[in-house]
């Protein structure tokens, strides 16, 4: 079933979503300057929160040597004070604390400094209307996307990343820029997201496609799941069906097939062959 550009969707589309459209107004990140001290030159791609984050640090300790100097000149009346000091110096310190820093954004746009003003003010509602889209034609939700800005690419440059690879980049043209028009970027992120359903699909995606059917019939899950696949295979089969641009928004639909045949095979390939066929009935070109 061919999706088309962003420029095509029905404008009834657009109107129907129009009311839940917002755009954050905090979404907007100043440009990072260079600081030597953050030696942020040796990154390629550094985003505020991230500077943020560590100058915060920095100045938290800066704040705790200070009063612990301060403590120090009368040490036995401040024991308490020193300790407690101390205390939070070491959590600070803690590699423990590394760990919820850990992981990274399924969908990202870098967008060069020249154009961020003009982006950020146009893209949310697009991007909203895209997702909205996807979810309609195919029953593909695709997850938030972040936007970042860089003084690291062009100027009028942008760049999408699939969980922090870079995937495509493209450049605004001066028109583009004037007349804030960002579908180049809402198509190419539309054919990202076509592109690479496996990366972007999650595991938390297929729980709550699962809890979905469960609410309509809980055989359909508990006689497949982990009786015949695991939420790891079904994930698969999904992506590989979307990939396909097969639609699964008769979510019902792709269960009941994969119990009649999940007993035969729990190979993941045939599985998406046999939906692909069974599915494409009410697909037309």
């Amino acid at each position: 079933m061919g999706i088309g550009s962003f420029d095509e969707i029905d404008k009834k589309l657009v109107n129907k979503y129009k009311d839940i459209i917002m755009v954050n107004p905090e979404l907007y990140k100043a440009i990072i300057e260079n600081d030597s001290n953050f030696e942020a030159g040796n990154i390629e791609r550094v985003s505020l929160d991230i500077y943020n984050d560590v100058s915060n640090i920095r100045q938290k300790i800066s704040n705790l040597k200070l009063q612990v100097q301060n403590l120090n000149k009368h040490p036995r009346l401040n024991k308490d004070k020193l300790d407690d000091l101390n205390s939070q110096m070491q959590d600070l310190a803690n590699p423990n604390n590394m760990y919820e820093r850990l992981g990274t954004d399924i969908l990202s746009i870098t967008i060069g400094s020249d154009i961020t003003p003009v982006v950020v003010s146009e893209i949310l509602p697009q991007i909203c209307v895209l997702r909205y889209k996807l979810t309609d034609l195919l029953g593909y939700i695709i997850p938030n996307v972040r936007i970042l800005d860089s003084c690291a690419i062009g100027s009028s440059a942008f760049e999408i990343n699939v969980r922090s690879r870079k995937v495509y980049t493209g450049t605004l043209s001066e028109t583009d820029v004037k007349n804030k028009n960002v579908s180049l970027i809402i198509n190419a992120l539309q054919e990202v997201c076509l592109k690479y359903p496996h990366y972007i699909m999650s595991k938390t995606t297929v729980l709550k496609l699962m809890e979905l059917v469960i609410t309509q019939d809980p055989t359909l899950v508990n006689d497949l799941i982990p009786v015949f696949l695991s939420a790891i295979d079904l994930k698969i089969i999904l992506a590989n069906l979307i990939y396909e641009r097969i639609s699964i928004k008769d979510i019902i639909l792709v269960f009941e097939i994969l119990n009649d045949y999940a007993r035969y095979t729990q190979d993941r390939e045939l599985l998406s062959k046999i939906l692909i066929k069974k599915l494409s009935f009410a697909n037309t070109d």
